[in-house]
């Protein structure tokens, strides 16, 4: 890739670190979640149960 000025190129460095870092946060994240305990399978059920508890909780602060 050519580079018309030394500060362009300086600037693409910049920019290509700071995808490099994005996707070394990104990944470590991915590994945390991972990481974090036993699956739990995503079902319809699943999101019925969170969306009570988080009302129950709601109805509380009210």
């Amino acid at each position: 890739m050519g580079y018309s000025s030394a500060s362009e190129y300086i600037r693409e460095l910049i920019r290509e670190d700071r995808k490099r870092v994005a996707q070394d946060r990104l990944e470590e994240l991915i590994l945390d979640g991972i990481d974090s305990g036993f699956p739990v399978e995503m079902t319809n059920e699943y999101w019925e149960k969170k969306k009570k508890l988080l009302e129950q909780r709601e109805d509380k602060k009210a």
